[in-house]
């Protein structure tokens, strides 16, 4: 061998000193990885006593006293005011439909199709799909939606109305807590 292989081969050999830097580096990704699962837990955790709390406990005790809101010593405002969520399993989909148009709230549900085109498709053949969906021979399906947003004001409206939301429906009654 000649002087350059034997200087290439020194270079590929990791030192003691090089396998413990990666030694350091592999224990200190295991701790943070570690630590960040913990972390996470953890803060799953206080995430769901800060929602126990917030939506349970402190809107009862407010409740109780008879206020909305209370002004610490700090200064900061602590506000529980009524929520109403509203969703819909998605094998309800035409049975809400059905009930919303019948009972003067059509419109809500959007219908799509969803049609697998083939990465290489020319433009004819794309605008003829467009004009001749049925005739172009591509697999679709259809999808029927109301957007999450569409169906939350409309749950708030029907609340405010005091209007009934059917069963089929998915209701959270609760509050929201607020500081300022």
């Amino acid at each position: 061998m000649n002087e350059e292989n034997d200087q290439y081969i020194d270079q590929m050999v990791p030192t003691d000193d090089k396998l413990s830097k990666v030694a350091k580096l592999a224990s200190d990704f295991v701790a943070y990885d570690r630590k960040v699962k913990i972390l996470e837990v953890e803060l799953e955790m206080a995430k769901r006593e800060l929602q126990r709390v917030g939506q349970e406990e402190l809107p009862t005790a407010l409740h109780d006293v008879g206020i909305q809101s209370f002004t610490m010593k700090n200064g900061l405002t602590v506000e529980c005011e009524p929520v109403v969520y509203t969703s819909l399993r998605k094998d309800n989909i035409d049975e809400a439909e059905a009930w919303l148009d019948i009972n003067g709230h059509s419109g809500m549900v959007t219908k799509t199709i969803v049609v697998g085109i083939p990465k290489i498709i020319n433009a004819q053949v794309f605008s003829a799909l467009l004009e001749f969906i049925n005739n172009c021979g591509l697999k679709f399906k259809q999808d029927k939606r109301i957007h999450p947003q569409t169906l939350a004001k409309w749950g708030r409206e029907m609340e405010e109305a005091n209007e009934v939301i059917p069963d089929i429906f998915n209701v959270f009654r609760g509050y929201k807590t607020t500081v300022k």
